[in-house]
């Protein structure tokens, strides 16, 4: 919560990361994010997430590693969105 008593925005990718299980987050290092914000939460808001796994075919990173997984992670308050996350994985070595 920050001064103006709304979630920090750094808390959001924290969320969205929280999708994935132990094992994936061992298995994966993230790639890429990329996060749009679109509305404040306060303290006690019951904040809903929903995740899709996207498409990687032929998709790298920047430094040519295949993608393993792309997953979309939304954020709603009722219906409101609140953030929108793409996150890409590649494998971990």
């Amino acid at each position: 919560i920050d001064l103006n008593a709304h979630t920090n925005n750094a808390r959001y990718i924290h969320y969205a990361t929280e999708c994935l299980t132990c094992d994936e987050m061992c298995e994966m290092s993230v790639a890429d994010v990329m996060i749009t914000f679109n509305h404040e939460t306060y303290a006690g808001e019951i904040l809903d997430i929903y995740m899709v796994d996207t498409e990687t075919d032929g998709l790298v990173d920047a430094s040519g590693k295949p993608i393993v997984r792309s997953s979309i992670i939304e954020g709603k308050v009722g219906d409101q969105q609140v953030f929108c996350a793409k996150l890409m994985f590649v494998e971990r070595r």
